[in-house]
């Protein structure tokens, strides 16, 4: 063989040529390596008892998943679902002319999967199956584990997995239900948390905005409006002060409240604050009221006459690509994990029930794939920030004024109201 057609010059021109009229055709260096369709008997022959690992992005994996379909021939086809999919997953595929089955679950994540070469049977085991890793730490951001290698604060407005949070402290101003004296302390108190939590549901949904289009129509902006716009307001998970008065003897009793954004992006930084500034209009009395404010709508008047916002705190939080370094740890070893889970699968691999190989340290993947046996592993190694480039450094506008400090330390968009 000549050094052009030895084998590490033919992986390099494993990708060398075009289609003609729907026929793959090899450039004309690469013909000597002997390419060609692989048919299943060979894939059988090629993978059994092997390791092998593909480090890449979603078209990267895709290969991992096309020796799947090798061995145990199409999947992926109309009105079937296959394992680890979804028959509407698969649909859209098939619309599109994809018939190579590609699992929905750990998209963008790592994946392992056991694969018996003789009956096509396979398991794929996402990291926290695998080694228990949580979901929100199965993809990084970089910037996040930039800030924490650096000892820095994470970057909340540009993190991809934020979930951005408004910490809310309300009060039911006097007189706001006529009920108060027919009620003993702990009624009156599940009411006034019950109408604080009903009224601000109402301002909150007032003061995002409404965007009315289909997915396909929507602009980038439109649709990450419509995302960002679908927040949750609950009652706060720990509220120390809850019952307690706010402001001095004789305030109204306090109510903490979380108001969730609706997605997981840094874009909604912004659109909070501006949310937050509306609540802070609206609730106003009328001194306290900044001669730019606007009056609520009509329709949430009556919402926020009942209220008044004492603080109201941003409370970012660390929701998805949580990992805080590149590298994904597998407690006690990835060859531990494997052999853990060929014994819990071997019956859902068709495997023959036979004394497992030992476990102890050192001993490699190798060791444990005998037989029909092929292990398959992606590891996700790629940037997923493109989509991200180009958009605004987003970043909190000045504090409004009466702002004070946190026990934490973070000002507060609201100051307290005395």
């Amino acid at each position: 063989m000549s050094s052009s057609c030895d084998p590490s010059a033919c992986l390099l021109r494993s990708g060398a040529g075009e289609w003609h009229s729907g026929q793959w055709q090899w450039a004309s260096e690469a013909r000597c390596c002997g390419f060609g369709e692989v048919g299943r008997e060979r894939a059988r022959a090629l993978l059994r008892g092997r390791s092998l690992t593909f480090v890449g992005d979603s078209t990267a994996r895709r290969w991992l998943w096309a020796l799947v379909d090798s061995v145990g021939g199409m999947r992926r086809r109309r009105g079937h679902a296959v394992p680890d999919s979804s028959a509407a997953f698969d649909f859209k595929a098939i619309a599109l002319n994809d018939s190579m089955f590609d699992t929905a679950r750990a998209y963008h994540a790592g994946q392992a999967v056991l694969l018996n070469v003789r009956t096509g049977r396979w398991v794929m085991l996402d990291p926290e199956q695998l080694c228990g890793v949580p979901r929100s730490e199965w993809t990084v951001d970089r910037r996040f584990v930039h800030a924490v290698e650096m000892g820095r604060p994470p970057p909340w407005s540009t993190m991809r997995g934020v979930r951005y949070r408004l910490l809310v402290e309300v009060a039911l101003r006097r007189g706001a239900d006529a009920r108060r004296s027919q009620l003993s302390a702990g009624e009156l108190r599940r009411l006034e948390a019950q109408v604080a939590l009903r009224s601000m549901r109402r301002l909150v949904e007032a003061a995002l905005p409404r965007v009315e289009c289909a997915s396909l129509p929507c602009t980038y902006q439109e649709w990450m409006d419509q995302q960002c716009s679908k927040a949750l307001v609950r009652p706060a998970a720990t509220s120390p002060s809850a019952g307690q008065p706010a402001g001095g003897a004789g305030a109204e009793r306090a109510t903490r409240l979380t108001i969730s954004m609706g997605t997981t992006s840094g874009y909604c930084g912004a659109l909070m604050h501006r949310m937050a500034a509306k609540l802070r209009d609206w609730t106003s009395d009328g001194d306290d009221r900044p001669p730019s404010s606007s009056a609520p709508p009509a329709t949430v008047a009556q919402a926020a006459g009942r209220l008044r916002i004492l603080t109201a705190v941003p409370d970012p939080i660390c929701d998805s690509y949580c990992r805080r370094s590149y590298r994904m740890v597998c407690p006690g070893g990835y060859e531990r994990a494997i052999a853990s889970a060929l014994r819990k699968h071997r019956a859902a691999l068709q495997l023959p029930a036979e004394e497992d190989p030992p476990s102890g340290p050192g001993q490699g993947v190798a060791g444990h794939l005998s037989g029909d046996l092929t292990l398959l592993s992606f590891v996700y190694a790629a940037d997923l920030d493109s989509e991200w480039r180009g958009l605004p450094q987003l970043a909190w506008p000045a504090q409004t004024r009466r702002t004070r400090r946190t026990a934490e330390g973070s000002p507060p968009l609201l100051g307290a109201r005395r």
